[in-house]
This record gives structure tokens, C-alpha cells and sequence, in this order.
């Protein structure tokens, strides 16, 4: 019955085992025939070592359907980053506790070109007790969840908006910097779209736009696409005003204490606003 059950989860076409093609445009993914046979391709090149049809897919899709670039990223996935974190075996269990210190947050907005946002708030994040490796699959927990949810995310990818506000230099964790950028840009299928800085004090902001930290980590490609936002208004010119709310006097797209007090009120029992929370906010 398995081998019956894989058999027929092969022949499924594309666009139900993924559905991405269904609701895409119809000039942003090749025909299903095409598609097929990009996939085919791939598998043929990785030979025995071929994973999942459906990550093959999800790096197509992430390497605009050429299939040199997907099969050299399926490769990356599974040399470079499965000896890491393995995203396929990330649970919630395991990044609950990170999740709701609110360090990265899925809010389930989009900016002005479809891409999911991903917030990241270096105050909340807690070096000292998570490593870097730790970080990172909650983020790929984060993303996951997006990219299987979220057609947009899959079609358009990601920005990260990172809010400095009332952060400074020591709160930045370097190290988790380099990995996480280095493994969405070379070992993840998913395109990040833009990386956003939002509202840095003034010497922190000036040590980034001299040191260049974020820079230096990213290709030619992404670090053309980095923008240092002065001002929370400034998230307009990417993000439209029905994506955010106005909370405080500053632009903010999830509260995180917030939903926690909410569901703590209408379910008291931790398990169960834990469950909330997740379901919720990712």
C-alpha cells in the first residue's frame, strides 16, 4: 500500500502536489508540461541522491526554473544545510520557547510586491541562550510554515524587515547574521526579496552605514536590494498601510504580547494559547 501510495503521489500533477502553477501568473511559471520536464531533469542530474520531488520544486521555483542553478541548490540543501538544521524535521516544540520571546515573527503580510514579511528584532533576541544554529531553525521554522501556506511567499519570496529600534551594537548577533543569510541565499529554496533596516538610533545607524555588516554577508544581487530606513514612515515606500497598524507611534506589523494576552484571556490553559499563538502567528 505505501509503494501503491508514492506511486500515485508521483503521478498527482504539479499543480496539486505543490500549488504553486494554480494560482501564479500565468507568465511567472512554465507551462505544466515544462515544469514536468524541468523536474524530471533535475532528478535525472542529482541521480541517486535526488530528494523529495517536492523540494525539487520549491528550488526550481526558487532559482526561476533553471535547471542548472536547482539542481546545484538541491545539492547545497542537502550537503550544507541538512547536517545543520534538517528543515524537514523541525518542529514546533523545538522553537516554541525562542518563538515567544518574538525575536522573528510571521505576521502574514506582504510587501508591495507580494513578498511575506519576516520581522526580526535583535532586542528580543536572546545570543546568550540560543546559538546561532538554534536561530536558524526557527527562522527556516518560520519560512517553512510561510512557504507552505502562503502562495505568495512561494511566488514572490520573502522580506526581512529588521526593526533597530532601541537597539545597539551589541545587540546585533553577527554570527546568526552570517548563517542565516548565507543559508537563504545559497542553501534554502526561497528568494529573499529585500532586507529592510527600520529605525536604527543615530550612532547605530551610522556604524551600519559604515561597517557595512549585512553587506558584506550578501551577494551583489541582494545587497543592491538593502535599504537602511531612517524613520518608521519610511516602511511605506515598500510595505502598503493596510499591511501594518499603528501602534505606539511606530509602524508594527504583529504584537506579540499582545497576542499572547489575548489568547491568554480566551483560553487560559498555557497549552492551549500556546497552540493559539502558533496557529495564529506561525
Amino acid at each position: 500500500r505505501g509503494q501503491q501510495h508514492q506511486h500515485n503521489t508521483q503521478q498527482q500533477p504539479l499543480r496539486q502536489r505543490f500549488n504553486m502553477a494554480a494560482e501564479a501568473p500565468a507568465n511567472s511559471v512554465p507551462a505544466e508540461e515544462e515544469q514536468q520536464a524541468k523536474l524530471t531533469e533535475v532528478r535525472t542530474l542529482l541521480g541517486k541522491n535526488a530528494p523529495s520531488d517536492d523540494l525539487i520544486i520549491k528550488c526550481l521555483a526558487a532559482r526561476k526554473w533553471e535547471v542548472q542553478r536547482a539542481h546545484d541548490l538541491c545539492l547545497s540543501y542537502l550537503q550544507k544545510l541538512v547536517p545543520i538544521v534538517d528543515p524537514a524535521k523541525i518542529r514546533a516544540s523545538s522553537v516554541v520557547k525562542q518563538l515567544q520571546m518574538a525575536s522573528m515573527e510571521l505576521p502574514g503580510s506582504h510587501d508591495k510586491d507580494g513578498a511575506a514579511i519576516l520581522l526580526y528584532n535583535p532586542r528580543r533576541h536572546a545570543r546568550d541562550r540560543y546559538s546561532p544554529e538554534q536561530t536558524l531553525e526557527m527562522a527556516l521554522y518560520l519560512v517553512e510554515y510561510a512557504l507552505k501556506h502562503d502562495i505568495q511567499a512561494r511566488d514572490n519570496g520573502f522580506t526581512i524587515i529588521g526593526n533597530l529600534g532601541g537597539a545597539g551594537w551589541k545587540d546585533l548577533d553577527h554570527k546568526m547574521h552570517s548563517l542565516l543569510l548565507t543559508t537563504l541565499q545559497n542553501h534554502y529554496p526561497a528568494r529573499v526579496r529585500r532586507l529592510l533596516v527600520l529605525s536604527p538610533s543615530w550612532m547605530l545607524g551610522t556604524l551600519v552605514q559604515l561597517g557595512r555588516p549585512f553587506l558584506s554577508l550578501m551577494k551583489k544581487k541582494l545587497a543592491a536590494k538593502f535599504k537602511l530606513l531612517k524613520a518608521n514612515k519610511d516602511l511605506k515606500q515598500f510595505v502598503d498601510a493596510d499591511q501594518v497598524r499603528q501602534h505606539m507611534g511606530s509602524f508594527i506589523l504583529h504584537s506579540h504580547p499582545v497576542c499572547q494576552t489575548y489568547c491568554y484571556e480566551w483560553y487560559p490553559r498555557t497549552r492551549v494559547r500556546t497552540a493559539m499563538c502558533l496557529n495564529l502567528w506561525g
